[in-house]
């Protein structure tokens, strides 16, 4: 039970003081960043207006809001869940506990398929997206190709509901189409290009993870079975009977299993023609053919 520490009439200032440090008590990583970033849910202001605004006294509805989403945070709750939002590709997307928090390592598979369309330069691709989630990977692709075409897939019926209202939000709801169903089961026309980041955690990890993944974020989006690969092993089993002769497939993988990840697919008949790493030199994306690649 947290007191309420937020007695009206307080500056923006003030609140913001209390609530960070309240978070470097708590042993929350980032208290400043973090209570900047409700404060500024709250009031509606960037943080160059809260700085400006800091000596103006917080209207009492406002603290009383902020004081919740304090208590929250506290409690765990991503900042993304509280404040019902995240940015990913530069753009905003709605999230809820029926989606994976958008994490900025997912922008390499991005812009991995961004390159691979541009470069053979296929008219009005057709992209379909297992394992959707918050539709932040499809939308973000199709934001930056306006000839393309999406399909998102979801087992969670919430999930892909939050994709609907994604797709919307950035005027992309004529371009993108959402289905729930088991990975691509829903799918029986062919497309050009099928993206994923399925769950690759290893059901014996959950220990491992913090708080504010285990017990807020959806654990069917995160673990894959004992050794973190059933989903590769699903996927993989399934889209041939979709994929366009010479599509490609872009999969998200977790650290140290590209070796495992590539055999799955290399059984089911898949080529590799990439990898791309994050910014702490993990290989976290690979890209796969359904015919060989011809060399120049």
């Amino acid at each position: 039970m947290h007191k309420n520490i937020f007695n009206y009439p307080l500056s923006y200032a003030s609140a913001l003081e209390h609530a960070v440090n309240k978070f470097h008590k708590a042993g929350i990583s980032n208290p400043v960043i973090d209570a900047k970033a409700l404060l500024c849910g709250v009031s509606d202001f960037s943080n160059a207006t809260l700085i400006l605004r800091g000596n103006d006294i917080i209207p009492q509805i406002e603290l009383e809001k902020f004081w919740k989403f304090v208590k929250r945070r506290l409690s765990g709750e991503p900042i993304a869940y509280i404040l019902k939002r995240k940015e990913f590709w530069s753009l905003d997307f709605s999230v809820d506990n029926s989606t994976l928090i958008p994490r900025p390592d997912s922008e390499i598979l991005v812009e991995a398929v961004i390159d691979f369309i541009r470069e053979i330069d296929i008219e009005k691709p057709k992209i379909l997206d297992l394992g959707t989630g918050s539709g932040c990977l499809l939308i973000a692709i199709l934001s930056e190709l306006p000839e393309a075409v999406g399909f998102g897939v979801d087992i969670s019926k919430a999930a892909s509901k939050v994709a609907k209202t994604n797709a919307k939000r950035h005027e992309l709801d004529s371009r993108a189409f959402f289905f729930v169903g088991d990975w691509a089961e829903p799918i029986n026309s062919y497309v050009d290009l099928i993206i994923s980041n399925p769950p690759y955690i290893k059901n014996q990890d959950r220990k491992t993870l913090a708080k504010d993944i285990i017990e807020f974020e959806p654990n069917k989006a995160l673990f894959a079975g004992k050794d973190g690969l059933d989903s590769y092993r699903a996927i993989a089993s399934d889209i041939r009977r979709i994929l366009h002769p010479g599509g490609r497939i872009f999969v998200e993988i977790g650290a140290g299993q590209s070796e495992e990840v590539k055999k799955i697919f290399y059984d089911k008949g898949f080529y590799l023609v990439g990898t791309w790493h994050d910014l702490a030199g993990i290989e976290r994306c690979m890209g796969f053919a359904t015919t060989k690649l011809k060399k120049n």
